[in-house]
């Protein structure tokens, strides 16, 4: 009985080994190699405000559906316009009815170009305090093909964000923001109206140290079991 108790317990504290390393395993490949592709719902409501000091928009998003918990809450967000050929009213409260993408996501429907998205989002994540005119002009040179050949409204501050971005250095092609920054997401009507551009905070990942910590005491609770029972005999 007592050969067939150890047995069980052996058993037991293997399993519970495995699956903590496992576990860790998984959390830690998902701190290294984290994507950044967000939980948002299918459609939103959407309505236009003229903001002209730290963004172009104040973009009020609500009616999620379907309904479920997303990484977006319903409120208020900076927004852009990511098309400047294309009109939207922001004067009479319209709401909007919108499709939300993560501008990491393949499947958005608009400038499909990954690289341009990355420099987007590393427009709206490293300007911060600078003209608001200034950084959607950046915006626009980069979702605009014709723009880049013209520069018809580059001011000197917008013509050195665009400069800064596309120094290689800074690698902005391939940028991708973490915790404590913001993700643009596309807000597009589906329809003759200009789609928008909505900063979205980034939630945290789980930190190293506490995936380590959690490690660890697995360890420790392995051994002081195999100790005990080791004891016993």
């Amino acid at each position: 009985m007592k050969i067939k108790k150890a047995v069980k317990i052996s058993v037991l504290l293997r399993g519970v080994a495995i699956m903590g390393v496992l576990l860790m395993a998984g959390l830690w490949t998902q701190q290294a190699v984290a994507v950044p592709i967000l939980n948002l719902p299918t459609s939103a409501d959407m309505v236009v405000n003229f903001n002209a000091s730290v963004s172009t928009w104040d973009l009020t998003l609500s009616g999620f559906l379907p309904p479920g918990d997303y990484d977006i809450n319903e409120g208020v967000y900076l927004g852009w316009c990511a098309d400047m050929n294309v009109n939207i009213d922001w004067k009479t409260g319209t709401h909007y009815s919108v499709a939300l993408y993560s501008t990491y996501d393949p499947a958005i429907p608009l400038n499909p170009s990954k690289s341009n998205w990355n420099v987007i989002n590393y427009i709206i994540n490293t300007t911060n305090g600078l003209s608001w005119w200034s950084r959607q002009a950046a915006i626009w040179y980069f979702m605009d093909p014709l723009m880049q050949l013209t520069d018809p409204i580059l001011d000197p501050v917008a013509q050195g964000i665009v400069n800064d971005a596309l120094n290689p250095t800074n690698n902005a092609s391939g940028f991708e923001p973490g915790p404590g920054q913001v993700m643009a997401v596309l807000a597009d009507p589906r329809e003759d109206v200009q789609p928008a551009i909505v900063e979205v905070p980034v939630s945290p990942v789980p930190e190293g140290s506490t995936l380590l910590l959690f490690g660890s005491g697995l360890s420790g609770l392995l051994f002081f079991a195999r100790k005990k029972r080791l004891l016993k005999f």
